[in-house]
């Protein structure tokens, strides 16, 4: 496609590509990339303005994940269009012309109904629902000629400066937290459900640009503090099809290729029919046996054909794995938008789970500090006891450093609600030592020692 500038670009897997001179290929655009130093800077010249808006967005598109979902007759002719139907029209319409038609007519009508209920029963209706979830309508804060105004998330552009609203809402895009701070959860990426926070990057041409300070899209923002009106202040560094979200969103609707077989057999049975095939289709075109004509050896042919190498196999699987599909997605409510996998599932002997954190409990134990003193470790401090607390043995038990440093070597925050969020492992020290976080103050247990909060560091 050219565009009235003369932009060649196209649409590939729902991502945009254009084409760039200077490499000579097509680039695909919804990206962005952002110094810290930049990020500020982009805030304290008012954004972008709405010139450069509309020539970013003429170029990356809009902020929305395209799911295409084809018509009926589309979706029809994609589904037929497989070489196992082209395959079993053939042998069908030779039956039905020259040989049995009663028989032809059947295998029709099962080809027609295993095809038409696959495509327009299961993978049409699952290719709604995925693009239902893949759209996202909702109001945002963007900073345009140094104004704050409201836009469609699908109007957001690469650069643009957001204000970031807290109380579970998704963020519409990948972005850099510049000013202020957020509690996001990333169960969807992670499958973790603790809530993680996210710290502004700091105004330094050295500083680095870490997932700490990274949000992205489709996670929900928990809580959010800043400048702006009590809230955080965000640049976008992705939008569409290329934030984290469509990438979830584009390895649902264009998997990987398979290489596993679950059907070792059926080389060896095809192999066997086949050459039965050869040597009645020999029998056939030989001197021995006199056609009327070449019409009739090809339509004899072609039904030996169907009769060795039966058409109606591929449709039997078919059938069933439409069957599955739909079993699975009134019971389990599993969609499934490649039914011809779901027999795979059947020869998994062992699964390989790449983490614990959601199939275990959720959760750690602090159970004991070892203090050290002069470079040596010294007796380990059980921190439950059978006699007194944790926050008690904390206080009279642990050196004064070491309780400190209980108290502050940790990133861990709190929401308005006053639950902890951070690190699983930190918000267990934080809780077993029963300080408690106010504010900009850190206290102890019983209200005697407090630390101040002058800068939060990462750890």
């Amino acid at each position: 496609m050219v565009d009235v500038d003369g932009t060649r670009r196209i649409e590939y897997t729902c991502v945009r590509y254009v084409y760039s001179s200077q490499s000579e290929c097509f680039q695909p655009t919804g990206t962005a990339e952002f110094t810290a130093l930049g990020s500020h800077q982009a805030i304290e010249r008012g954004g972008l303005s709405e010139a450069e808006a509309e020539e970013t967005m003429a170029r990356s598109g809009k902020n929305e994940i395209n799911v295409h979902v084809p018509g009926i007759f589309e979706a029809l002719l994609t589904e037929f269009a497989d070489i196992p139907y082209v395959f079993n029209s053939m042998g069908t319409w030779a039956y039905m012309i020259f040989s049995t038609w009663n028989v032809g007519i059947f295998w029709l009508l099962i080809t027609l109904s295993a095809g038409i209920f696959r495509s327009l029963f299961i993978v049409r209706p699952n290719q709604k629902q995925i693009r239902s979830l893949a759209q996202l309508h909702t109001h945002c804060k963007v900073l345009r000629d140094g104004k704050w105004k409201h836009v469609e998330a699908a109007d957001i552009v690469l650069g643009d400066v957001l204000c970031i609203d807290g109380g579970s809402s998704k963020l519409p895009c990948d972005g850099i937290v510049v000013q202020g701070s957020l509690v996001v959860d990333e169960s969807m990426l992670t499958g973790e459900p603790m809530p993680i926070q996210k710290m502004p990057v700091e105004r330094s041409a050295n500083a680095s640009i870490t997932k700490k300070n990274t949000a992205y899209a489709g996670t929900l923002c928990l809580e959010s503090t800043g400048p702006k009106e009590g809230k955080a202040l965000m640049i976008a560094t992705a939008v569409g099809a290329l934030t984290t979200r469509g990438q979830l969103v584009r390895m649902v609707l264009f998997p990987t290729s398979v290489r596993f077989k679950y059907n070792d057999q059926m080389p060896t049975v095809y192999f066997i029919l086949s050459m039965y095939l050869m040597i009645l289709c020999a029998i056939i075109v030989s001197p021995a046996i006199q056609m009327a004509s070449w019409i009739a050896t090809y339509l004899t042919v072609l039904a030996t054909v169907a009769m060795c190498l039966n058409p109606m196999l591929p449709v039997s699987m078919v059938m069933g794995q439409s069957v599955t599909a739909r079993r699975l997605e009134k019971t389990h409510k599993i969609g499934c938008l490649q039914p011809a996998r779901i027999p795979i599932a059947g020869k998994i002997s062992t699964m390989v789970f790449d983490k614990t954190g959601t199939i275990t409990q959720d959760g750690m134990d602090l159970d004991a500090v070892v203090p050290v003193d002069s470079a040596e470790f010294r007796s380990k401090i059980d921190l439950v006891a059978q006699d007194r607390s944790s926050q008690e043995v904390v206080e009279q038990s642990v050196p004064e450093n070491m309780r400190y440093a209980l108290a502050t070597c940790h990133t861990v925050t709190t929401v308005s609600d006053g639950t902890l969020v951070g690190n699983l492992v930190e918000v267990s020290m934080v809780q077993t030592s029963g300080w408690h976080i106010k504010g900009e103050d850190i206290v102890s247990p019983s209200g005697q020692e407090r630390v101040q909060v002058l800068k939060k560091l990462d750890f």
